[in-house]
């Protein structure tokens, strides 16, 4: 057994938000940190409000690299988890322009959802943005150990998925299930919906590819053509 300190001496908090193990037994992380933070010898400075960190620690808790991830407005990351073949995929939201390692991407509008591939060594594989003018976060990510990937995302209004447009239900937010290839191609894209408010919870995937969720919403929710009302206020 082994434990890792992460942090800074400074008065902001610093967290994890996803962790996986792959199948060479490496811990895998992902977090959110403001102002500085040390990993292992590395320290970082924050370069917006909120910035990403990705690392690797080994079997007996060494570390084997670490990323920072973040522009110059607030960046957050949600969820990770790896592939068969060691391969890293993160999901999670960012403002502004943000350089993931090799790609730029830039928010259409306040805050976008994004979900990366890495490698098992930590380098960009391929990174993706979806949203539209409102807010937008990725969410929950599943993946087979052939490298499909299913995530979820939220919107706050019209979303837009590699020119693929969602209109905005209403209420407080809509959420999407997105399918997608190991090499990031959209395969499909299901809204979760209605005029009160959305939010997937947790997500799996079966060996043949079928995605199930599991969400909370409030009022009338519309999911691949059928109507659910929920009994309560949630």
């Amino acid at each position: 057994m082994w434990a890792a300190p992460i942090g800074e001496i400074d008065s902001e908090p610093d967290e994890i938000d996803g962790i996986s193990v792959d199948p060479a037994g490496n811990t895998i992380i992902s977090g959110v940190f403001r102002n500085r933070i040390r990993l292992g010898d590395n320290t970082y400075v924050s370069r917006g409000e909120g910035d990403i960190f990705l690392a690797s620690y080994s079997k007996k808790g060494v570390l084997n690299w670490s990323k920072h991830i973040g522009g110059s407005g607030d960046d957050n990351t949600y969820d990770l988890t790896t592939d068969g073949a060691g391969n890293i995929i993160a999901s999670g939201w960012f403002s502004d322009t943000v350089d993931f390692g090799g790609k730029t991407l830039t928010s259409g509008g306040s805050v976008d959802m994004y979900i990366a591939k890495y490698s098992p060594a930590g380098s960009l594989k391929w990174a993706k943005s979806f949203g539209g003018v409102a807010g937008a976060g990725g969410n929950e990510v599943a993946v087979l150990a052939n490298g499909e990937i299913a995530v979820s995302g939220i919107s706050e209004g019209d979303f837009s998925v590699d020119g693929q447009k969602f209109s905005y239900g209403g209420g407080g937010r809509d959420s999407f299930v997105i399918r997608m290839r190991p090499d990031g191609e959209v395969v499909w894209v299901r809204p979760v919906s209605g005029p009160g408010a959305e939010r997937i919870r947790a997500m799996a995937m079966n060996d043949d590819g079928t995605v199930f969720v599991g969400f909370q919403y409030r009022g009338v929710l519309e999911i691949g053509g059928k109507q659910l009302k929920s009994f309560g206020n949630w």
